[in-house]
C-alpha cells in the first residue's frame, strides 16, 4: 500500500530542525489567531491506530506525550519529553546528546549508534516496521543501516554517492540507493535490497535519473530521467534495463499490487488526475481510468491502498451543503481487474470536513486515519454495501 503523499521525508526534516539546523529561507509570521500574548496552547490528534500524541506549550516549556493503547482501550504506555517528535512510522527524541528512536507500532526503541559526524537521514516504512539509518562513513560514501522491530538486521553499502541523493524505501521494507558505480563518477547505478537486507538489484543506469518506485520484495525499479522526459518511467531488474512506460503529465508511481511488478500510476494537469494500471514485465498499461472521486476538493493529492481485489481512493469532494458546496469526506472503491468503481462511501449526514485523510496498513488490517479519528475498515462491508458503502 502507498499513498500518493509521502511523509518519509518529513521525518528527516523534523530530525534536522530538532538537532539545529538552519533552514537558508526565513520562516513566515506566525498566524495571530489571539489578543495579546499566548501564554498556553495544546494540539493532540492520533499519530497512528492506537498511538495518540498531545503537544502542549505553557510559557517557555514545550511538552510531547505519546500515549500507546491496546485495542480494548486500556492505557499500554506512554511517554513524555520535551524533545519527542512523532512521525508516521517512528518517534526521534535527543537525550544526551544522543538520538532515540521509538517505534510507533510495537514495543521497540533503540539509541541511534554514531556512525558519522553528522546524523545523516533517518526515515520508516509507514506502519513503523522497519526503519532506516543512512549515514556518511567517509567522504562521497553513503551506507544504509535497516533495523526491523528496532533490531539490526543488515547494513547495505558503502557505495559512492550520487548527485547528493538519499536513500528510498518502498512500503514493504524494500531499500533502494542510487550511487555512482565507482569513485570517477563517471556510471550510475541502481543497488535495491529486498526487506531482509539482501541487496537482490545492483546494475548500471542512466545518468541523471530520479527515482520514482520500488516493487515488492525489490524485485525491480521505477526510475524517470531527470530531464525533458522525466513523465517516462523506465523499469530495471537485476538484469538490468527492462521496459518503460509514459504515462502522462507530472506522472508518479502510486501504488504496487502486493507480491507483484504491476503498478497504480498516477498523471495529472493541474489538480485533474488519471490513474493507469501497468504491468512492468511487458511495459503494458492494464487500463487507463479518469479520478474516481469526480468531484474532488482540490486541496490535497489522494491517498490510495490496495487490499485484497480493490484500490481505495480517499480525500474530498464538493458537495452541495446548503447555499454552497463544501469539501465531504469520501473513499471509493475500485476494482483491480477492471479499474471500474464498485462502491462509495460517504458520511451520514453529509457534513463539511476539510481534515487530512490517510490509509495505514497494520499487518493486514487496514485503517483509515484523521488527526481526530480513525477506523478499521472491513473489506466484506464493499461487496455487502453495509456501514455507508452504496
Amino acid at each position: 500500500m502507498k499513498r500518493l503523499m509521502t511523509n518519509a521525508s518529513l521525518a528527516s526534516i523534523a530530525l534536522l530542525l530538532a538537532l539545529g539546523c538552519v533552514l537558508a529561507k526565513d520562516p513566515p509570521m506566525p498566524a495571530r489567531t489571539m489578543p495579546g500574548t499566548v501564554k498556553g496552547d495544546a494540539n493532540s490528534g492520533w499519530l497512528a491506530p492506537y498511538v495518540h500524541v498531545t503537544r502542549m506549550s505553557l510559557g517557555e516549556s514545550r511538552l510531547t506525550t505519546v500515549h500507546w493503547y491496546f485495542r480494548d482501550g486500556k492505557l499500554r504506555r506512554d511517554h513524555t519529553s520535551r524533545d519527542c517528535h512523532g512521525q508516521p512510522g517512528f518517534l526521534s527524541e535527543l537525550v544526551d546528546g544522543k538520538i532515540v528512536i521509538w517505534g510507533v507500532t510495537g514495543d521497540w526503541k533503540l539509541i541511534l549508534p554514531k556512525k558519522a559526524a553528522q546524523p545523516g537521514y533517518i526515515t520508516s516504512t509507514p506502519n513503523g516496521r522497519t526503519f532506516f539509518h543512512q549515514y556518511e562513513p567517509a567522504k562521497g560514501r553513503l551506507a544504509v543501516d535497516m533495523y526491523v522491530a528496532g533490531d539490526l538486521v543488515s547494513t547495505v553499502g558503502p557505495f559512492w554517492q550520487y548527485q547528493g541523493s538519499s536513500m528510498y524505501c518502498g512500503d514493504d521494507g524494500s531499500l533502494v540507493v542510487l550511487a555512482w558505480k565507482n569513485q570517477d563518477q563517471k556510471q550510475a547505478q541502481i543497488v535495491a535490497a529486498s526487506p531482509d537486507g539482501r541487496v537482490r538489484i545492483q546494475v548500471d543506469c542512466d545518468d541523471p535519473v530520479l527515482f520514482s518506485g520500488v516493487a515488492p520484495d525489490a524485485r525491480g525499479v521505477l526510475l524517470a530521467p531527470n530531464g525533458a522526459d522525466r513523465n517516462t518511467f523506465i523499469f530495471y531488474t537485476e538484469k538490468g534495463k527492462s521496459t518503460s512506460f509514459k504515462p502522462g503529465f507530472n506522472a508518479h508511481c502510486v501504488a504496487w499490487l502486493p507480491s507483484s511488478s504491476t503498478a497504480l500510476l498516477s498523471s495529472s494537469v493541474g489538480h485533474d488526475y488519471r490513474f493507469h494500471l501497468v504491468d512492468w514485465t511487458t511495459g503494458k498499461e492494464l487500463w487507463d481510468i479518469a479520478d474516481p472521486i469526480v468531484a474532488r476538493a482540490r486541496n490535497a493529492a489522494p491517498s490510495v491502498a490496495v487490499v485484497k481485489d480493490y484500490l481505495l481512493f480517499a480525500g474530498h469532494e464538493f458537495m452541495q451543503l446548503g447555499e454552497t458546496k463544501e469539501p465531504v469526506r469520501c473513499v471509493y472503491a475500485v476494482d483491480v481487474k477492471t479499474g471500474k468503481t464498485l462502491a462509495r462511501w460517504r458520511p451520514t449526514p453529509l457534513q463539511a470536513d476539510r481534515s487530512d485523510i490517510w490509509f495505514v496498513d497494520q499487518g493486514g488490517q487496514l485503517y483509515l486515519m484523521t488527526r481526530q479519528s480513525f477506523s478499521e475498515i472491513d473489506i466484506a462491508d464493499i461487496a455487502t454495501k453495509k456501514r455507508g458503502w452504496n
